[in-house]
């Protein structure tokens, strides 16, 4: 917006400019037709120019002041939007889950009877958590009857068939309401409209590499605070939401890492060791990688590649 106004304030300078030696030039055709004395061409030449001047310091002032004012107004109403259908809260427990799989059952019933409208997402680790946690609501909901709305539980996660995966985006029936139990992917893959509840238990199942047993394994650990904000603005994407986190608040500030570990600092380098060989680049241990893994890391997939190779 900026540039546009200068972009402008520079044109109307030199339509200023052009204005005053046009000024000039017809004073002195009219000089010649009508016989004036130097005195008195000089002062309507000087009278010309200062109006010009005038108008376009006006025109370049009002312009100013009108985009700095549309401004103002855009800004304060996408501010004021995005915050009024996009906000959300969190809150933590007091105390620290033993059983998260029991707690976030727990929540999701506590939600159910105590909240408004609304569905509700659940974050687990992996398939094997996520079916422990739809068997576990499916029972605790048998004995409610008619008393209480409808619960649909759904599951999401990457080996599930896609024909079970797209019931997550059908609408939720009148009076009941739908619960998602999903791995990650949720946190920025994709979008489930009329989410407005998170329960978020603090953990994810992560690829993880030793370098000395050369082993590859999946470990459930600790999500960072990067995750969990990213976690808790599921709840405000289509409507104002609550997050509940099944971890203190005080284990978010101190035990929490600020940011995930990059995967190539938790992986097995052998396939990146063998296209950089490939490229022509040979000192792999100095090499600028934007995220330096370990160095004990690249020569285990040194000695990999060379294995292959003899």
């Amino acid at each position: 917006m900026y540039i546009c106004m200068y972009i402008y304030m520079y044109v109307c300078v030199w339509v200023g400019v052009c204005g005053c030696v046009g000024v000039r030039v017809y004073m002195c055709h009219m000089r010649r037709r009508i016989h004036v004395s130097l005195y008195t061409y000089g002062h309507l030449v000087s009278l010309g120019v200062c109006v010009c001047v005038c108008v376009c310091v006006c025109v370049c002032v009002c312009v100013y002041v009108v985009c700095v004012c549309i401004y103002i107004h855009i800004h304060i109403y996408m501010h004021t939007h995005m915050h009024t259908s996009h906000t959300h809260t969190h809150t933590h427990t007091h105390t620290i889950q033993a059983n998260y799989l029991e707690a976030a059952c727990v929540t999701v019933l506590q939600i159910h009877v105590t909240q408004g409208r609304g569905d509700v997402l659940i974050f687990m680790p992996g398939q094997q958590e996520i079916e422990a946690v739809v068997e576990l609501l499916n029972e605790r909901t048998k004995g409610f009857g008619t008393k209480l709305g409808e619960l649909i539980v759904l599951p999401i996660y990457s080996t599930l068939p896609s024909h079970e995966q797209s019931k997550i985006f059908e609408e939720t029936p009148p009076g009941a309401r739908k619960v998602v139990v999903a791995t990650n992917i949720a946190e920025t893959s994709l979008t489930i409209d009329g989410i407005v509840y998170v329960i978020d238990p603090g953990f994810v199942k992560q690829k993880s590499f030793n370098p000395r047993t050369g082993m590859e394994s999946l470990v459930v650990t600790q999500i960072s605070k990067a995750a969990a904000q990213q976690r808790s603005g599921r709840a405000g994407r289509t409507a104002p939401g609550k997050c509940f986190r099944l971890y203190t608040a005080w284990a978010y500030k101190n035990e929490l890492p600020e940011n995930t570990i990059p995967e190539i600092q938790r992986t097995n380098l052998g396939n990146v060791v063998l296209m950089l060989k490939a490229l022509g680049i040979e000192d792999l241990v100095h090499f600028d990688f934007m995220d330096p893994p370990t160095p004990e890391t690249i020569m285990r997939a040194l000695e990999q590649v060379s294995i292959c190779i003899e």
